[in-house]
């Protein structure tokens, strides 16, 4: 019986700019986001992409908040829209993945606050990494740290490049599961940084 009027407070706050409410509103809905994602998209990394790109809009056209009735649905049709949309240009994402999986990681150093959520970012990237299994640590490290090429790594490691190429993909995703599970860092990317400046590691 509550429910809708919470929601509704909910929204209004958000749409007013309350950073608070908008946290409140990502916990309660990322799962959903997620969930629905998958099921549209059948891919983990399109899925969780989609959970902070869809939040981003949401807080960055936060008044249209006021004129939504019924969130549950508008949630589903904004997902489902950015699914298709994923889906259409499927070809080039990918191609833009791989070129973004060849490249370190450079977050801007805008004012002290956004420095010091980029040594939190650090440290739990670290953390991360460290809980990967053995060969993809070593693949990570060589790829992202030392910024060889694929075909360096397998000399060096004596495997193939596909084999190199495999380590990388289950590196990522198990880097970018275990960020997730730490949603307050997410949270906090999207709420200090511009638009054209939103970030997810591994991509």
């Amino acid at each position: 019986m509550d429910e809708m009027p919470l929601e509704e407070e909910l929204l209004e706050k958000v749409a007013r700019g309350d950073k608070s409410a908008f946290t409140a509103l990502f916990h309660r809905y990322q799962r959903r986001i997620y969930d629905i994602a998958i099921r549209l998209t059948h891919s983990t990394i399109i899925a969780e992409e989609m959970v902070q790109d869809i939040f981003t809009m949401i807080w960055l056209k936060r008044e249209d908040l006021l004129k939504v009735r019924d969130f549950n649905a508008y949630l589903f049709i904004v997902t489902r829209n950015e699914a298709y949309r994923t889906l259409r240009n499927l070809s080039t994402r990918r191609a833009r993945l791989r070129e973004l999986e060849e490249e370190e990681v450079t977050i801007a150093h805008n004012n002290v606050q956004q420095q010091l959520l980029e040594k939190e970012y650090a440290a739990l990237l670290k953390t991360a990494v460290s809980r990967l299994p053995f060969m993809q640590q070593q693949v990570y490290h060589l790829m992202k740290e030392q910024a060889l090429k694929r075909d360096e790594v397998a000399e060096r490691l004596n495997i193939k490049p596909e084999t190199v190429k495999r380590h990388i993909a289950q590196a990522m995703r198990n880097i970018r599961a275990y960020l997730l599970s730490h949603p307050d860092l997410i949270i906090a990317l999207v709420l200090l940084r511009p638009a054209n400046e939103i970030f997810f590691p591994g991509h």
